[in-house]
């Protein structure tokens, strides 16, 4: 399903960012984020982006207001950081598979960002889906803004590769 609307999404409800900038991805929702590790996140990525004016940091900012808050506190006056409304998924989809990477909390993106190819940069310290960070696309970096800077610097430099193979069975084809 997720290959079939990443094919249509292209064709319809693709948000635009400037083509001249490299399009960052961050998606913070997780429980175990509030508080201390997203304040970790936020100023991981405001430093980020001040480093980097070659980069549009796009972030659907989560309606709940232990994040709302906190992310627009920190990052609200940034302008290379557009914060945004959470999206329709089709949006979305097209959003991610536009990105140069993703940085995130989702154990679910971690699996559609395998699925298309897209790298995915972890804000976690552990997951429950190791086979993406095995096989995938995914690189585990646990809450630290030190690491996470470090990490975001090495992929928007090209000193990171990460795997790109889409784990047996996750072809798309299971309902065949």
């Amino acid at each position: 399903a997720l290959l079939k609307v990443a094919k249509n999404s292209k064709l319809v409800n693709c948000p635009k960012w400037e083509k001249d900038k490299k399009l960052v991805l961050v998606t913070v929702h997780r429980r175990e984020s509030f508080g201390n590790p997203l304040i970790e996140i936020c100023e991981a990525v405001n430093e980020f982006a001040g480093r980097n004016k070659e980069v549009r940091i796009v972030i659907p900012v989560h309606k709940n207001p232990k994040v709302y808050k906190t992310v627009y506190s920190i990052l609200g006056k940034n302008e290379s950081i557009s914060l945004i409304s959470p999206m329709e998924y089709e949006s979305f989809v097209c959003l991610m598979n536009s990105a140069y990477f993703i940085l995130t909390d989702s154990g679910g993106i971690q699996e559609e960002t395998t699925v298309l190819g897209v790298p995915c940069i972890t804000l976690r310290k552990n997951t429950e889906r190791p086979v993406t960070a095995e096989q995938g696309t995914n690189l585990l970096v646990s809450i630290d803004r030190q690491k996470v800077i470090k990490k975001a610097m090495e992929k928007i430099n090209n000193k990171i590769n990460v795997k790109n193979k889409i784990p047996e069975l996750w072809d798309g084809k299971a309902a065949e």
